[in-house]
């Protein structure tokens, strides 16, 4: 529920479905239109294919995917952070994202065998048609840390104690990923965001959605 209203919330801003979804909650502060359309569709998609057996590899793949995209929120969150697009600080943030990063990658490796190769088709599938319809021609090359860091976790996945090879005992593989993810995708991933035109992109959506806001 929660992952379904911020990609519709995401979408909308993105200029990909209704600014109905954008309609923030007066207390709460959450995308309520986003949190109903999402609920309501996910309910009947359950009720529809419950039967099938293999929707629930699906739904299981396509959770995997989400917290492979979950990985670039800390990044994205040090990214404003360090270049003052956003007034707005979380609490501790520089000790919550990368512990965060830390953990969405080992939810992944964990995982296991094929699910996160799926899962990468998956993202991929979704990525490469979004892309097209938004004629996205920006970014790519600062999205490679990220594409590298995917590869990574799915190598892992491979050659891990609940992949394909078991090549490496369960606790060393996940302290291996732990380490990796901290000390070389996480500082990159910062390095490659650091870039003026994203701190433009950054500061005109937020602009934009102040003006919707206020509207």
């Amino acid at each position: 529920m929660g992952t379904g209203a911020r990609v519709l919330f995401a979408s909308a801003r993105s200029g990909f479905v209704g600014n109905k979804m954008l309609e923030l909650h007066e207390k709460y502060a959450i995308p309520y239109w986003a949190l109903i359309v999402f609920a309501v569709v996910g309910s009947v998609i359950a009720f529809l294919f419950a039967p099938v057996p293999s929707i629930y590899g699906l739904i299981s793949d396509a959770t995997v995917a989400g917290y492979i995209g979950f990985a670039t929120n800390p990044v994205a969150l040090m990214v404003l952070r360090k270049q003052g697009a956003t007034n707005y600080k979380v609490t501790a943030g520089s000790i919550i994202a990368p512990i965060a990063f830390i953990a969405s990658g080992l939810i992944v490796f964990w995982s296991g065998w094929p699910a996160v190769p799926y899962s990468v088709v998956i993202l991929a599938a979704v990525s490469g048609v979004l892309g097209v319809i938004g004629k996205v021609k920006e970014g790519f090359a600062e999205s490679f840390w990220y594409m590298g860091y995917i590869a990574f976790l799915t190598f892992m996945t491979y050659i891990g104690s609940d992949g394909a090879l078991n090549l490496i005992t369960y606790n060393m593989s996940t302290i291996i990923v732990a380490l990796v993810s901290l000390l070389f995708f996480y500082p990159l991933g910062i390095v490659q965001g650091l870039r003026q035109r994203n701190f433009e992109v950054h500061k005109e959506a937020i602009g934009n959605q102040e003006t919707e806001e206020e509207k």
